[in-house]
């Protein structure tokens, strides 16, 4: 089964408004007297150290409620682990359609409010529309130690990812009509994983940039790293994690919407001319996405080790050179 990349309707950070709206916006803001920036989060000073603010709304990725509501703590939290946080405090956004049901909206609330629980979040509040799908979100306040100055990023640095790429594509295979999804458990499993460990990240002398992949793809994540840095950088597509049997649903068309948009914005050369359900997959949007960092290559092996402690696997999948975005199929020794 085949379908049309306009024919669904996408979930969590797939359904994001288009990056031209979302810089229309920011520069409206900033006509106004605001100093908006394209962060995830707004640091507010206080006395040793500072507080952190970042906000997130999602729309339904998956049919178990109780799943969405860990999915969509799990996701708001990350932005305050990958800028070196800690989340202390949140208000819940909470959308909810007309006639939907008190018991999924309850289950919806109990998954975000244990995944808030567990590690260690208060919800002080919230507020709540009603909205054409369920959607959860939060505004989340943490507290960071220090602002830290990263090094220079140069040529020979690494790209380093920490989960499997994919979300988008995979929460769009669920409403593929199969009676069983063998990767389903993987997905969820990954979707709900917190990225605590962006702190460890945060505060390795080694690490000179980090973000958390978002609803614009890795590519997007990529160049928002390099771009300060006047570098450019090669992606190895092979050494890239990714969900167990995302091929066939590459190949049959389940990307979001957003993917083909992310892809028509910021558009890397493939060098190997790989086929485009393959290159589709640097812009898939992401829910609760992989960190995504620049490191020092001889920061490799005590890395792996700082992130294995906490759960964490490292993945090499680029390397920072040339004067061009750019993806290859293998690993180049160049």
């Amino acid at each position: 089964m085949s379908v049309s990349s306009t024919q669904i309707f996408s979930g969590g950070c797939a359904g994001k408004c288009s990056r031209d709206l979302v810089e229309d916006v920011i520069e409206i803001c900033r006509s106004e007297g605001h100093e908006i920036e394209w962060s995830d989060c707004n640091t507010i000073p206080e006395g040793e150290g500072e507080l952190i603010q970042s906000v997130d709304l999602i729309n339904q990725i998956v049919p178990d409620p109780e799943t969405f509501g860990r999915i969509a703590a799990a996701h708001a939290c990350s932005d305050i682990y990958v800028a070196g946080g800690v989340p202390v405090t949140c208000n819940m956004i909470l959308g909810i359609p007309r006639g939907t049901s008190v018991d999924m909206i309850r289950d919806a609330v109990r998954g975000a409010a244990q995944f808030m629980h567990q590690n260690e979040v208060k919800i002080g509040g919230g507020h709540t529309i009603h909205s054409q799908v369920l959607q959860i979100g939060f505004s989340v306040i943490g507290r960071r130690l220090q602002s830290l100055t990263m090094q220079n990023v140069v040529d020979g640095d690494y790209l380093i990812l920490t989960k499997p790429l994919g979300t988008g594509l995979m929460s769009n295979s669920l409403t593929s009509g199969e009676p069983n999804h063998t990767h389903k458990s993987e997905l969820y499993s990954r979707l709900m994983e917190s990225n605590s460990s962006g702190v460890l990240l945060y505060n390795h002398q080694e690490v000179k940039e980090m973000t958390d992949i978002t609803g614009f793809g890795l590519a997007s994540g990529v160049q928002q790293l390099c771009a300060p840095h006047g570098v450019h950088a090669t992606i190895w597509f092979d050494s890239i994690p990714v969900f167990s049997n995302w091929q066939i649903y590459a190949m049959e068309g389940y990307y979001p919407p957003l993917a083909y948009r992310n892809k028509e914005a910021l558009s890397f050369e493939n060098q190997d001319n790989l086929p485009s359900w393959k290159e589709l997959l640097l812009y898939d949007p992401q829910t609760n996405g992989s960190i995504l960092a620049i490191v020092s290559p001889n920061s490799i092996q005590s890395l792996t080790k700082v992130l294995a402690e906490n759960g964490t696997q490292l993945h090499v999948i680029g390397r920072i050179e040339g004067d061009k975005f750019r993806f290859k199929e293998m690993i180049s020794h160049e």
